[in-house]
């Protein structure tokens, strides 16, 4: 069959369904001896990870359906297998960012109403027998809720998006429409399980039934042992310094605009570079392409819709989530007819060398800040900063003034120079490169100590440490 028609074709068996059982079951009984999981400490074959399911399933059987369950979100092993767990006895699983602060983590909880931790079940429940669930586990319902994934938010006030079985392979079979992953290739999980970006790479990998990487080794150490990963620009800069061999095919980037002269890097050492834009209500990515020399994020993938509404982005489609999750009920966020306006802007253009239509994000509604009677969208000026050569990323905030009720400042990641040489030189690169209403008037370094999850930070949690920083 051509490689185009199969990816069609493994789409159209997601969407109408046509997983008749647990996606780890059906390869098991298809597949039982191909290698599922590599770990640092060996290989599992998808025969060997029913009854590993079926063990952590039989600590959850005496809870109530729809019981939500949280644990720490460490990429381990166990937290992958439980969130197949709680699949098969119908609970619900959130993971948390285990670098949430207790006042963080505990404004999270408060929102769910009722649910259990994990780390009090584990230890204390018996097991009665590793045959519970491994043949008759709770019926095949991919529609129902499975996953609550915390979005950061513009407040900082985290929401609990719901997914389904159902919502997350949707969008592992729309992207592998797009990017080719067989059978014989092994995605890197370097992206955590509690944010969207790490659950997307399981779900790709459930849908292909191809190997899943789990490793606790340095990145540069596991990069070359795979074909798949999902990485951000320096990263993806750092192992190609190191000129390694490799067997890497497929790179997903995000977090950051991504140089062109990265992506003809990777290209002489045979890995081809996507990008993308996505977001935690749509299960990962809505559009992606080919990087290249566009600041553009692509076209859009199979199973989602999208409609710019006076330049917010609405989306619907298959891989829409069921809603936010609070008090023990499932929240809608869609109007009557279905659609999620996002509070992204942006716009359809022709890319400048492809000639291709694709979309453009240009920032979100509830960031713009009025500066001197300019709208000032941060992420404007981040894009523009971000093209400087020591700049590895950067935040921009506004901070109130007298005279023009807001300016911009910037909170600069930044590559071999000590403080007192880079702003002077960002200062000048400035005014050649800015309106004077965008022009940051100030800078700070980066701080080392605001968690983000390995992805992005929060901008809620920056402008609280930009506060601090102005006080002192």
């Amino acid at each position: 069959m051509h490689k185009q028609a199969k990816h069609a074709a493994t789409t159209d068996k997601a969407l109408n369904g046509e997983f008749n059982d647990y996606p780890w079951r059906y390869w098991a009984k298809h597949a039982p001896q191909q290698c599922a999981l590599r770990l640092d400490d060996g290989d599992v074959t998808w025969a060997e990870i029913v009854p590993k399911v079926a063990a952590l399933a039989s600590k959850l059987a005496a809870l109530p359906p729809s019981q939500v369950i949280v644990a720490s979100g460490e990429n381990r092993v166990e937290n992958l297998l439980l969130l197949l767990a709680c699949a098969e006895t119908h609970h619900v699983l959130l993971l948390l960012n285990p670098k949430l602060s207790d006042s963080e983590q505990q404004a999270a909880l408060a929102q769910l109403g009722e649910f259990v931790w994990w780390s009090a079940i584990a230890p204390t429940s018996p097991s009665p027998g590793p045959d519970l669930f491994s043949d008759t586990p709770r019926p095949w319902q991919p529609d129902l809720p499975l996953s609550l994934t915390l979005t950061s938010g513009s407040t900082g006030i985290p929401k609990a998006v719901v997914h389904s079985a159902q919502t997350h392979l949707a969008s592992a079979c729309g992207l592998l429409q797009r990017m080719p992953f067989e059978r014989h290739d092994q995605w890197l999980l370097s992206l955590p399980l509690f944010h969207i970006s790490g659950l997307a790479i399981v779900w790709r990998w459930l849908m292909a039934g191809a190997q899943l990487r789990l490793s606790q080794l340095p990145l540069n150490h596991v990069l070359p042992t795979v074909t798949h990963a999902s990485l951000v620009p320096t990263q993806l800069q750092r192992f190609l310094a190191e000129k390694p061999s490799h067997q890497l095919k497929q790179i997903l980037l995000g977090g950051a605009r991504i140089p062109v002269a990265l992506v003809q890097a990777a290209a002489e050492h045979n890995i081809a570079c996507w990008c993308g834009y996505g977001m935690t209500e749509m299960a990962s990515t809505v559009t992606m392409k080919p990087a290249d020399d566009s600041a553009g994020v692509g076209q859009l993938i199979p199973a989602r819709e999208l409609r710019l509404v006076d330049g917010e982005v609405w989306l619907r489609g298959h891989t829409l989530c069921l809603g936010y999750y609070r008090d023990n009920h499932v929240v809608p966020l869609t109007n009557a007819a279905g659609w999620f306006a996002s509070r992204d802007l942006a716009e359809w253009r022709e890319a400048p060398t492809t000639a291709q239509r694709e979309l453009f994000v240009l920032g979100r509604s509830d960031n713009m800040f009025i500066s001197g009677g300019e709208n000032v969208q941060p992420e404007a000026i981040e894009q523009m900063l971000g093209t400087h050569p020591l700049v590895n990323q950067v935040m921009v905030l506004p901070v109130d003034d007298a005279e023009f009720g807001q300016r911009p400042v910037a909170v600069i990641d930044i590559t071999g120079a000590e403080v007192d040489d880079w702003q002077p030189l960002l200062f000048d690169w400035c005014q050649s490169h800015l309106p004077g209403y965008q022009r940051p008037v100030a800078f700070y370094q980066w701080p080392s100590d605001v968690a983000n999850g390995g992805i992005k930070a929060s901008r809620a949690v920056m402008a609280r440490w930009l506060r601090e920083q102005r006080r002192h």
